[in-house]
């Protein structure tokens, strides 16, 4: 059973729980409510002079709230670790006192430097190595991508949702069976497995089974070489798919023509830090994806009708496999 009084976290009086309700619980201790007001007044003013140091605000912030190493801070902003110590000692420098500083965040820091040998990590969003942001250490995190960026974006995931279709339409027809079963099956599996296992169907409609039993060569049929290469582009739109939805896209200013592309890439089996994916693209390079494929979606539909049409539309006048002819 608690007491009747407590010991404030803040101001350390022992009060009465019931004249001065306590902000808290017993994992932590309590605050009075006067010290409660207080404290989150400090944590907002905190806040707003983080935000005036800019760049150097967020890696003050990472580093103390989120406990990033000076390290991972040098990776993630494209700085040196000294960079990254002397940005957080300016700011830090910056935002203490009783009272704001008069003078805005960027000319208290230019009239350091000339004073002193620190140098802060700059606002460009990459390490300036001759101005080349093909360099793998970039992180651009300012702006949203452009509209034509993001509609090119938005085309490649519409072209690539209109090829699984056409996957489940090919799974469904070649194996023969109701829509709803192949749906069953097809559904079951990853995208990229779901079109290793429509790559081996199509292999088996052309008789792979038969040739292997017959020890014949299957890299010389002419049919399975096609098959092949068709779902070599297949697997390079379900790689263009995932990074661009699983990328980030930024600008490093609101009028600049290229997004970056960034994408982490952690393999679970193999420890240490993830490597990255970088890429600097024009809306026009984005769209030429999207192009792509469904350049791949019609060569699915056409090889599919060229080779397995007479016998689709065979079995859909005898109403087999759910088919029927209206």
């Amino acid at each position: 059973m608690r007491s009747n009084v407590y010991t404030c976290n803040g101001c350390r009086k022992t009060l009465s729980f019931e004249d001065y309700p306590p902000v808290g619980d017993l994992s932590v201790g309590f605050t009075c409510p006067e010290c409660s007001k207080h404290a989150k007044g400090i944590v907002g003013e905190l806040e707003a002079r983080l935000r005036q140091c800019g760049k150097d605000g967020r890696i003050t912030k990472d580093y103390y709230a989120n406990k990033l190493t000076p390290a991972q801070l040098a990776f993630k902003y494209g700085c040196t670790e000294k960079q990254v110590l002397d940005s957080i000692g300016l700011c830090m420098g910056y935002i203490t006192g009783e009272k704001r500083k008069e003078i805005p965040y960027d000319e208290w820091v230019k009239a350091l430097i000339s004073e002193t040998e620190l140098t802060p990590c700059d606002d460009k969003g990459y390490i300036d190595i001759e101005d080349d942001p093909q360099h793998p250490e970039s992180i651009i995190d300012e702006e949203m991508p452009s509209d034509e960026h993001l509609i090119a974006i938005g085309k490649i995931v519409a072209a690539f949702t209109r090829l699984e279709e056409e996957v489940s339409t090919c799974f469904s027809l070649l194996l023969g069976c109701e829509p709803e079963l192949a749906s069953i099956l097809a559904d079951s599996l990853p995208t990229r497995e779901r079109c290793k296992s429509l790559l081996h169907i199509f292999a088996y409609r052309f008789g792979s089974a038969e040739m292997i039993r017959s020890d014949k060569n299957l890299k010389r049929n002419k049919k399975l070489r096609l098959l092949s290469n068709l779902f070599d582009k297949i697997d390079d739109a379900i790689d263009i798919r995932n990074k661009t939805v699983h990328s980030t896209w930024s600008l490093d200013t609101e009028d600049e023509q290229k997004a970056h592309r960034l994408k982490w890439i952690k393999k679970r089996k193999e420890l240490g830090v993830p490597s990255h994916d970088y890429s600097l693209l024009s809306a026009e390079e984005v769209l030429k994806d999207a192009v792509f494929i469904d350049e791949v979606r019609n060569e699915l539909c056409i090889f599919l009708w060229e080779y397995f049409g007479e016998w689709i539309l065979e079995r859909a006048k005898n109403k087999e496999g759910g088919l029927e002819l209206r």
